[in-house]
């Protein structure tokens, strides 16, 4: 688990790509770009020559240190990504190595380093595109599909994978708020935490779980337009995937829609979605408002210890520092019966 204090992330640049994957996946690149990335590393690389039809796109994702250390997990992640491609699933699928591997282990300046290749997955990602309540509806219904896709999918290293992204991991925050420049938001933050384990934490072991995605956001759902319509066309990033409680993977993907509409109303857009293909009983939607309370805490927490240990990246890292303040703010006046109310009322 992250200790304060500790720098996880990978020590490369994106002229070290070439001979790497050269090396590992023996293809010839011949352009990289730097991509967005949290604790980790992630570039797109092309492999053919500028104007050739046949030229390939890439995703070499390097994994942070602490993550790079569990590999049973990035076995099962890569098993999983396989799983839901054969199933129908856009979504990054690793590329094997020279030596038959879906991973390699790489040694750099910032230590060891697992090294993995996805296919690059074209599109515009939602928050590039304009947001509507048939997009959220739609995203709600992908991911909910998502979540039955995986109701036979089984790998050993989900049964004990902890991360500090998991909710489960709420209560694990608390050495983190001193990082948040603001006492009376580290205060709400503070009792957010402790009604988190009061009202989930110590019923969560009777709650519907199964293997969710556990990240659906906003910069990590792949949109196309059909007919000048906005349609979902894929999911980026498992990185955080988990054996958790369904009522986690909605609250996550309502906090970031909600976030990036600027409206709580529209969380109901992605409710309503998500209830069309899975059903959730009372207990679940009563607990929906701390869930996302839960994980605007744990965003915002994150995102500024993350800033204070890498300023120079604070700009991605703080993405939903300002709108995600303002959503917590607006959720935090409600009772859950309100939001109840208001998400389900017919748009």
């Amino acid at each position: 688990m992250l200790e304060p204090g500790v720098t996880i992330a990978p020590l490369m640049n994106s002229g070290e790509c070439y001979k790497l994957v050269k090396r590992i996946y023996g293809l010839e690149v011949s352009r990289v770009s730097e991509l967005n990335g949290y604790d980790d590393k992630n570039f797109k690389v092309a492999v053919g020559s500028k104007g050739d039809e046949n030229v390939q796109l890439y995703v070499l994702k390097v994994l942070n240190s602490l993550d790079s250390k569990k590999l049973g997990f990035i076995q099962a992640q890569n098993a999983l990504l396989l799983h839901l491609g054969e199933r129908g699933i856009i979504c990054p699928q690793p590329q094997q190595t020279q030596t038959g591997g879906y991973y390699a282990i790489e040694q750099l300046r910032s230590g060891a380093h697992v090294v993995r290749l996805m296919k690059f997955i074209d599109g515009s990602i939602l928050h590039q595109v304009e947001g509507s309540w048939d997009l959220y509806y739609k995203a709600g219904e992908y991911i909910a599909t998502i979540d039955n896709l995986l109701q036979d999918f089984y790998h050993v290293a989900y049964e004990t994978h902890s991360s500090m992204w998991m909710l489960d991991s709420v209560p694990q925050l608390r050495p983190f708020l001193d990082k948040v420049p603001d006492l009376n938001k580290q205060e709400k933050f503070a009792e957010i935490i402790s009604a988190f384990e009061r009202e989930v934490l110590k019923i969560g072991h009777n709650l519907p779980r199964g293997i969710i995605h556990g990240d659906f956001n906003e910069q990590n759902v792949v949109v196309s337009a059909l007919n000048g319509t906005p349609e979902i066309r894929g999911v980026l990033d498992f990185g955080d995937s988990q054996k958790g409680c369904y009522v986690y993977e909605l609250a996550i993907a309502m906090t970031y829609m909600m976030i990036v509409s600027k409206k709580v109303a529209m969380g109901g857009a992605v409710l309503q979605g998500y209830l069309k293909q899975r059903s959730m009983t009372d207990e679940e939607l009563g607990l929906l408002r701390i869930c996302i309370l839960a994980r605007l805490s744990q965003s915002l927490i994150m995102g500024a210890y993350s800033a204070h240990l890498h300023p120079e990246n604070a700009a991605y890292l703080l993405t939903t520092s300002v709108s995600g303040w303002a959503m917590f703010e607006d959720i935090y006046k409600y009772t859950n019966e309100e939001l109840l109310a208001l998400w389900l009322k017919q748009a």
